[in-house]
């Protein structure tokens, strides 16, 4: 059994929530480390913590029972313990927690919740007492082992020291794995006792063979050479024991890798998931826009119709505007023209008035009246001219308001757009 990681929160004098991850890469370098602090700090109650996880109990508590739980931080409600540990080459997570009613630190104690889970399929392999059994099936320790080989609390050194030589035995084999070694060594002790049974009755029957005959000779002689040859191979096998020690430390280190290499694949699914989610969430949030694009798209076209029909209004005002400055032109020498010629007509009828008895002047006065009635013609043409003129000035007005609206339409446009 080998533990990985140590959660704990409101044990004895530690308050809140705590991690210890043993599979860093600080701690699995070395493969050693020292737990070290001032008396009272806290060292031993991580070590009570993994207890607790484990068997809901500690090496020290003064007590753990329906109304009592001495290791629960004193003023708080809710205390847990948690313990990840690989044995077998799989990965098992230990759980404890207790509570007092309504979380409160003068509540009635709760019931203690234990759990023992499969970590790599999610699987509850036992609850409650039933985790004592399961984890001794697993993990070949229960309390008393624990407390004595792996967690031994203060001044109860000497207690494991004081254990009988057998109980320390069982103890230090379940902690190493060593099993498989014991039943190794009485497999090969039992192969060794039956040869040399074999070889004492061999030896008995030497000493009785003065009145055999030369077969009978020979068949013991072959069944010595076939025993020495097996007494040879069970030697040999003995000496191999060394080798299947290095075999299984490697394994021991090929599983820890193994551990890790599991905890990173973890890790990169959780990764995955989190990149799936992230990728789902901008899909959702993509879709969500398509309408705004499609209808920023209508807004396109209308802006771009709006810009050309602007465009089509600022080309009618200015050809509008070149009309009506060529016709003001026209209109302002006429006017001047027409304004000569009525002031001249007019100083011609007063001269010929003062001077009527001139005949001559007199035959020019039906010439006179004509170009009187010229300039009659010519004053309606001009008005003709001037309505025209009136006329465009108002079309020229109507495309600036054109201009205006479409320029107005298109800015309305555009800022819809923006705010969609």
């Amino acid at each position: 059994m080998r533990i990985l990681k140590i959660t704990f929160e409101n044990i004895n004098s530690i308050k809140e929530r705590h991690e210890i991850d043993l599979t860093l890469p600080e701690f699995k370098e070395d493969g050693i480390f020292v737990i070290s602090g001032a008396t009272g700090s806290g060292k031993t109650t991580i070590f009570d913590a993994a207890a607790a996880a484990f068997f809901g109990n500690t090496s020290r508590a003064k007590g753990n029972s329906d109304s009592e739980c001495s290791f629960m931080t004193v003023g708080e409600g809710f205390s847990q313990a948690q313990v990840e540990f690989e044995a077998g080459g799989r990965v098992y997570r230990c759980s404890w927690v207790r509570r007092r009613a309504g979380l409160k630190a003068d509540g009635n104690l709760q019931d203690a919740r234990r759990e023992l889970v499969d970590v790599a399929i999610g699987k509850v392999l036992a609850e409650g007492k039933a985790v004592d059994k399961k984890l001794e099936e697993l993990a070949k320790i229960d309390f008393e082992r624990f407390t004595r080989g792996v967690v031994l609390a203060q001044g109860k050194f000497d207690a494991f020291l004081a254990s009988p030589g057998k109980t320390k035995a069982e103890l230090l084999a379940n902690l190493m794995g060593g099993d498989i070694y014991r039943d190794i060594s009485r497999k090969i002790y039992g192969k060794c006792k039956e040869a040399e049974n074999n070889r004492n009755s061999l030896k008995d029957k030497l000493n009785d063979m003065q009145g055999l005959t030369e077969e009978k000779k020979a068949a013991l002689r072959g069944e010595i050479a076939y025993l020495t040859r097996y007494n040879k191979s069970l030697t040999e096998l003995n000496l191999s024991g060394a080798d299947l020690l290095s075999r299984q430390e490697n394994l021991r280190k090929e599983r820890s890798q193994e551990t890790g290499l599991l905890s990173q694949k973890s890790a990169a699914a959780a990764a995955a998931d989190n990149a799936k989610a992230a990728l789902a969430a901008a899909r959702s949030d993509f879709d969500g826009q398509m309408p705004a694009l499609e209808k920023a798209k209508e807004y396109d076209v209308k802006i771009k119709a709006l810009h050309d029909e602007s465009s089509a209004a600022q080309a009618r005002c200015e050809k509008a505007g070149k009309a009506y400055a060529a016709v003001n032109v026209t209109y302002q020498e006429k006017m001047k023209e027409r304004a000569a010629q009525e002031e001249a007509v007019v100083r011609a009828r007063g001269y010929i008035r003062e001077h009527s008895s001139d005949a001559a002047l007199a035959e020019l006065v039906p010439a006179w009246e004509e170009r009187t009635r010229g300039l009659s013609d010519d004053e309606k043409r001009l008005k003709a001219d001037k309505k025209t003129l009136e006329e465009m000035q108002t079309r020229l007005e109507q495309s600036a308001k054109d201009l205006q609206a479409a320029e107005k339409n298109a800015q309305g446009a555009e800022k819809a757009w923006q705010e969609a």
